[in-house]
């Protein structure tokens, strides 16, 4: 299954930019809060420093929040939405966007907040 969805990315990369070998990375984030909010992305909208950046929800349990918000590089707001079904893939072209993600928080006391995200990253030069 990961490498069909790398191979799927691997095309949408492609056709952003004409690159013989990616350099791609593959980082799982979880991000737990009991009732202080937990911060996906603490150093708020940001750059990757990469070609293209995915990110995949993997789950969610007892979470409100988590808003991903996309931006032109001059801050201008292009796309807020919360990643709430497993499964849903976000896509950014890194090279003229910001993202971030918005805290996270338990809807009850039960237990805590729990957001789990796969990013996966391709950068079209070696570091």
């Amino acid at each position: 299954m990961l490498h069909k969805l790398i191979s799927l990315l691997a095309r949408v990369a492609g056709a952003l930019d004409d690159v013989a070998d990616w350099n791609v990375k593959v980082h799982p984030f979880r991000t737990r809060s009991t009732d202080k909010g937990g911060h996906p992305t603490p150093e708020g909208m940001h750059g990757d420093g990469v070609t293209l950046v995915s990110s995949l929800l993997v789950g969610r349990r007892n979470a409100i929040g988590g808003q991903s918000t996309v931006c032109d590089l001059d801050g201008r707001q292009l796309l807020a939405t919360t990643l709430a079904v497993p499964g849903t893939l976000m896509l950014g072209d890194d090279r003229r966007t910001l993202h971030g993600v918005s805290p996270i928080r338990p809807i009850d006391g039960s237990g805590p907040a729990q957001r789990d995200v796969l990013v996966i990253t391709f950068a079209s030069a070696w570091p």
